[in-house]
């Protein structure tokens, strides 16, 4: 999977290169969010749960600057 988003990077144009990027960096965070919430909740480890916990509120902000940076944009591209 990341070979292949690795490939799609590399075949984008200058033009869509930086979309694409953003675009694959909304996923991958959407991604980290919901295994950082659910872990922090439904976790076996008291401390990895905290540590989950910790991260959430930092993937979220990293969530609000990726879509901020992508604008409308990245909006119309798709999910996130």
């Amino acid at each position: 999977r990341r070979k292949g988003m690795l490939d799609n990077l590399k075949a984008a144009g200058d033009a869509d290169f930086d979309l694409a990027y953003l675009h694959q960096q909304l996923a991958a965070h959407t991604e980290a969010l919901t295994l950082h919430k659910e872990y922090s909740t439904a976790g076996d480890n008291p401390a990895l749960k905290a540590v989950a916990a910790a991260t959430v509120p930092v993937v979220e902000m990293h969530l609000g600057q990726i879509k901020d940076i992508g604008g409308e944009k990245l909006k119309a591209l798709g999910p996130g």
